[in-house]
């Protein structure tokens, strides 16, 4: 890639970065996602749709979620050390 080329993916990129920062979680979907990397970045679809395909190991898993909600580990009080 020529120094042109780097620069516009790197803006770009960061363009990319800066909206999906300033989503809110929910709305930061792989369908969204993906479609943001190809309207902006530039990539090729399979390039895009290769990267996404294993994801799932990125994902909190509902019924670990669940299982945060249910233990309510921020009403455990504990006593302060003062060692």
């Amino acid at each position: 890639m020529s120094a042109a080329t780097d620069a516009f993916v790197n803006q770009n990129q960061q363009r990319l970065l800066d909206e999906l920062m300033s989503m809110w979680f929910g709305e930061r979907t792989l369908h969204r996602v993906r479609s943001m990397v190809l309207d902006s970045v530039g990539v090729r679809r399979d390039e895009v749709d290769e990267t996404l395909a294993n994801f799932d190991r990125f994902r909190v898993k509902c019924h670990d979620l669940s299982a945060f909600i249910e233990a309510q580990p921020w009403t455990k009080h504990s006593k302060p050390s003062l060692g």
